[in-house]
C-alpha cells in the first residue's frame, strides 16, 4: 500500500523520515496514493523504531548503510517527533570546547525533527511542517509502504530507503505522562533558596512520552536559525557557528521509567547531540491548568508543558 507524502524537513545527505519530514540531503521522495492510509489511521499512529537504512551506490543499487545505531518516530495523527543517532560519536563534555572535527561529527551523528502534518491534498500529498529541528527544513515527497507492523520509506529517485518496525507491548504503560506536549516555559533557580526565574526565554520545544517507555524532547532557543545539513558540514563553516548550532538546541532521546506513587521520572538512558547528555532523576505533576510540570530532582530546574493540540 502506498501514498504520497509531502514533507517539510531539513536537508542532509541521507536518511529520511516518514510523515514528519526528516530528510538529510537533497533527496526527493514519492509515494503513491492509497485512501487506506489517512493520517488518523491506526496504521500510522504509534511509535516506530528504526530497523535499517539503505543507500544507492554509484550503479543505483540500494546497499545497507549500517551507520545509524537507533531511531525513534512517534506519530499521533496530527503531530510527529523523530530522532536518529549514529554510533561511535565523539565523547565530549562541553560544547563550548568542541574542536571543528568533533563538532561536525556530532552534528552528522544526530537527526531531530518535530512538527505537524495535515491531511493529504487531492493528489494524496501530506503537508508537513517542521517546528523544531537540528537542521533547517525543506519540502520533499516520499513513497510510504506499510505492511502490517513494518513501515518503509523510499525516496522518489530510489536512492534511499528507510525501514521502521512498530513498537508494541502486551502491557503498555498507563501514565498521565503519555502524550505529546508543547513547551510553555522553562525555569531555573540560582540556589536552593531562591525563586524560579526564566530559563531560555522565548524558546520553543516539545516533549513526547509514549506508552513503551520512550521519550523524545527538545528545546530550540529563541532566535535560533538552523543551517541546512550541507551548510553545517561544509568545510567553510566556522567552528563558532558549529558550536552555536549545538549550544542553542537541546535535545534528547530517552528510555524512561515512572514511579507513579511518588511521581518520579527516571531517565535510564538519555542520549543527545552530545552523547549521554541530560539528567537522570526528575519528578512530574499535572497542575491545575492540565499542564505537565517536569522538575529536576534537586529542584533547580523546571519545564512546563501544555498538551500539544495545534
Amino acid at each position: 500500500m502506498y501514498r504520497y507524502l509531502s514533507i517539510k524537513l531539513f536537508p542532509g545527505r541521507l536518511i529520511a523520515f516518514l510523515l514528519a519530514g526528516f530528510l538529510l540531503g537533497a533527496c526527493e521522495a514519492e509515494k503513491a496514493p492509497d485512501t487506506d492510509m489517512l493520517p488518523d489511521s491506526p496504521q500510522e499512529i504509534g511509535s516506530w523504531s528504526l530497523v535499517s537504512v539503505a543507500v544507492a551506490d554509484e550503479a543505483g543499487n540500494l546497499k545497507a548503510d549500517p551507520n545509524w545505531e537507533k531511531g525513534l518516530l512517534i506519530l499521533d495523527g496530527e503531530h510527529y517527533a523523530l530522532q536518529m543517532v549514529r554510533p561511535n560519536r565523539p565523547a565530549v563534555a562541553n560544547a563550548a570546547e568542541l574542536s571543528t572535527e568533533d563538532a561536525r561529527a556530532l552534528l552528522d551523528g544526530y537527526r531531530s525533527s518535530n512538527g505537524t502534518y495535515t491531511t493529504p491534498d487531492m493528489e494524496g500529498r501530506y503537508s508537513i511542517n517542521q517546528e523544531t529541528g537540528l537542521f533547517a527544513a525543506r519540502s520533499n515527497e516520499w513513497m510510504l509502504d506499510i505492511d502490517q507492523d513494518r513501515l518503509t520509506i523510499t525516496t522518489a529517485d530510489g536512492t534511499y530507503r528507510i525501514t521502521w518496525n512498530r513498537i508494541q507491548s502486551p502491557n503498555p504503560m498507563q501514565s498521565e505522562l503519555v502524550g505529546m506536549w508543547r513547551l510553555v516555559k522553562a525555569e531555573r533557580r540560582l540556589d536552593a533558596d531562591s525563586d524560579f526565574i526564566p530559563a531560555f526565554p522565548g524558546a520553543k520545544g516539545f516533549t513526547v512520552f509514549d506508552e513503551f517507555g520512550n521519550r523524545i524532547w527538545d528545546v530550540s532557543f529563541a532566535g535560533r536559525t538552523p543551517m541546512s545539513y550541507m551548510d553545517a558540514l561544509s568545510k567553510e563553516t566556522a567552528l563558532e557557528d558549529l558550536r552555536g548550532m549545538i549550544q542553542t538546541y537541546l535535545v534528547g532521546i530517552v528510555r524512561y521509567e515512572v514511579d507513579t506513587e511518588h511521581k518520579g521520572l527516571t531517565q535510564v538512558e538519555n542520549d543527545g547531540v552530545i552523547p549521554g547528555s541530560g539528567f537522570r532523576d526528575w519528578t512530574y505533576a499535572i497542575n491545575a491548568q492540565g499542564q505537565l510540570e517536569v522538575t529536576l530532582a534537586n529542584g533547580m530546574f523546571r519545564a512546563t508543558y501544555a498538551p500539544w493540540t495545534h
